[in-house]
């Protein structure tokens, strides 16, 4: 993603994280390349959808995070719940939903049409380059459902390219408790073995 969004408000200010988002607007800036000044396949709807249901989030140690305080979000296909530093300082789930170091637009990857464009665009990038492997940056930015469903459409769009090995790596960060969560998606620490 590029840096096209801003928080209405905050054009040239950081805009606060919190659970009721921001409006989201273009900021046009003039030193993109080829006049490109807008996302062409993601939306920005400033419009209220009160049955949004945000994904599972994850505490550093392993732990579901509980969100209070949230009863709707935009129908838009960007998060617009503030700007964050790069790395640290915020909780892991937080960076899930913001802009990455203020820099950097993010999704609704948790928006089934969202996910399904992003899948699509994997499967064209595999078919048209014909490559082997893919990197994820910032893989922890995803959610873990997100990621991992990103993950299984793009396998079976290589198995039935007939890329039986298809290798996906990512940068994951975060405590070695949350990293683990990408690593393994198949517990959560809180369920009782009793």
């Amino acid at each position: 993603m590029s840096n096209l969004l801003s928080s209405k408000g905050y054009v040239n200010a950081s805009a606060p994280f919190s659970l009721t988002e921001y409006p989201a607007m273009y900021k046009n800036p003039n030193y993109l390349p080829w006049g490109f000044k807008q996302y062409v396949d993601f939306s920005v709807i400033n419009e209220c959808n009160t049955s949004c249901q945000l994904p599972i989030f994850w505490q550093d140690d392993g732990t579901i995070q509980p969100i209070m305080g949230h009863d709707s979000c935009y129908k838009s296909n960007f998060d617009q719940y503030g700007d964050m530093d790069a790395f640290g300082l915020h909780p892991a789930w937080q960076h899930q939903l913001s802009k990455f170091a203020s820099v950097q637009d993010c999704l609704h990857e948790w928006k089934p049409s969202v996910m399904d464009k992003l899948t699509t665009f994997s499967c064209m990038t595999i078919t048209a380059l014909d490559i082997d492997a893919i990197r994820v940056d910032k893989s922890t930015q995803l959610t873990i459902n997100g990621l991992t469903a990103w993950a299984s459409a793009t396998h079976a769009c290589t198995t039935n390219l007939g890329k039986k090995n298809f290798y996906i790596t990512g940068e994951v960060t975060g405590s070695d408790t949350f990293g683990s969560l990408y690593l393994s998606v198949t517990i959560s620490l809180t369920i009782d073995t009793n």
